[in-house]
């Protein structure tokens, strides 16, 4: 399944909505953010959510894929 097709994201002329759901570790005093190449910002792991998704299943899903790390949402 290809998820960017199944993405809950909606625009218009006007404005433009994408859900989104990103998650914090905060261990040690530290938190743990990410930071593409060549881009200035920082973000929190996390994406897109796709429709039928719970917010749970997509912010386990992107961490995996973003830190290859496997993680029990609570």
């Amino acid at each position: 399944m290809n998820s960017k097709l199944n993405d809950i994201h909606f625009s218009t002329d006007d404005w433009e909505f994408s859900y989104r759901v990103g998650g914090l570790l905060y261990r040690n005093g530290k938190l743990l953010l990410q930071h593409n190449r060549g881009e200035e910002e920082y973000s929190v792991p996390g994406g897109h959510s796709s429709f039928g998704e719970f917010t749970e299943e997509t912010l386990a899903r992107e961490w995996m894929e973003e830190t290859g790390a496997a993680v029990n949402v609570g």
